[in-house]
């Protein structure tokens, strides 16, 4: 399976840590060049970008620069797998730290994924938080793909030819960030699996470009019913009935 990295051009200080990092781990890729979405400009934004789409599918928040960037830069090498007829690719972002047995896993993952006419996602990441353990698919090194029950992040996964159709079709133009798995999830949009334990984790020393951004603009506070709300779904509905029910896990 093809690996590819989403870097910026410009930043040979994250190019050289993940190029000597998959080097010790034995893992041949390619760099996919990442868009700077600070450097668009507004007539290039106004046609990449569709506020009034975001708030249709229920967004509250315009994206930063940034993630417009990160989002952008997805979707290009959606294409790219469609133009070059891959079957399957992983995604790996500059800033990704692997496990030893990254390269086992990947292969195992490798045949079902090229297989599968279904849209199949799988994340790789530590930030695939939950999982349920029903249908769980022994893999190598004592891990397992099962079926992602939440989950965020684009620092590692793999996806077949059928998902990047399905993303394409769903995420452009651009409404929302490319790691959007749990709207996907809530919609049964394609099906995402996830690695357990996973296999990926990012640098803490390597501070991503977009998290300034999204520091910088704010969260809106819920009303008190919705607080209420979810107050209850988790301490009674997901605990006594989600969670034994699905037998939902969660990474460590």
């Amino acid at each position: 399976m093809q690996v590819f990295v989403i870097s910026l051009a410009q930043r040979e200080d994250r190019r050289r840590h993940i190029r000597q990092h998959l080097a010790e781990r034995g893992v041949a890729f390619d760099f996919a060049d990442a868009v700077d979405g600070r450097a668009l400009a507004d007539a290039d934004r106004a046609r990449l970008y569709d506020p009034a789409l975001a708030r249709q599918r229920g967004e509250r928040r315009t994206l930063t620069p940034g993630e417009l960037g990160c989002s952008l830069s997805h979707l290009a090498l959606y294409r790219r797998m469609l133009e070059q007829d891959l079957p399957a690719i992983c995604v790996l972002e500059d800033d990704a730290e692997l496990s030893p047995d990254f390269a086992e896993v990947l292969a195992a993952l490798a045949p079902a994924l090229k297989a599968d006419a279904t849209p199949r996602v799988v994340l790789l990441n530590r930030r695939a938080k939950r999982y349920s353990a029903w249908g769980a698919a022994a893999l190598a090194a004592g891990r397992r793909r099962c079926r992602a029950v939440e989950a965020q992040g684009t620092d590692g996964y793999v996806l077949n030819r059928a998902a990047a159709q399905s993303l394409l079709q769903t995420l452009s133009p651009v409404w929302t960030v490319a790691d959007c798995w749990d709207w996907l999830l809530a919609r049964h949009t394609l099906r995402i699996d996830c690695v357990v334990p996973y296999v990926v984790s990012c640098r803490d020393d390597l501070v991503s470009d977009i998290d300034a951004d999204r520091r910088d603009r704010g969260k809106l506070a819920p009303g008190p019913l919705a607080r209420l709300s979810d107050f209850l779904y988790s301490r009674f509905v997901y605990r006594l009935l989600i969670r034994p029910l699905y037998r939902i896990g969660k990474q460590r």
